[in-house]
């Protein structure tokens, strides 16, 4: 795939590592969604979302938005997407995800007390 401007989408690849890229999407996509037309756009784009952060969690991948992208990976990581997704549903997905906006919406709303204590204290 490729860019309006036809730049590349990912990392060009050998006929190997693109094969093991279309098996990885395969196993991937319809736990987000990607085919399901009983599924809003708005819906499947949250989808989409959560299951790429699963997906990171899994791989052990920190910067989402950068760096877990199917187009960009090896064929090491095609094939451990395919291991993690088997077996996977999206309410798997669905779960994890409601337990990692927790634990974030908790962790952020610590860190803001912690700085509002702070300024009181000095202030």
């Amino acid at each position: 795939g490729a860019h309006p401007d036809g730049a590349p989408l990912g990392i060009p690849a050998n006929a190997e590592t693109k094969q093991w890229r279309i098996k990885a999407h395969a196993a991937f996509d319809p736990l987000w969604g990607r085919e399901d037309t009983s599924i809003d756009d708005y819906e499947r784009k949250d989808r989409r979302y959560a299951a790429y952060r699963w997906l990171a969690s899994k791989l052990g991948i920190e910067d989402v938005k950068r760096d877990c992208h199917i187009g960009r990976f090896n064929i090491e990581q095609c094939q451990q997407v395919i291991a993690a997704c088997e077996g996977v549903t999206w309410r798997d997905i669905d779960i994890w995800h409601r337990g990692w906006k927790a634990t974030r919406n908790y962790q952020q709303k610590r860190r803001h007390r912690r700085k509002r204590g702070r300024r009181n204290r000095h202030g």
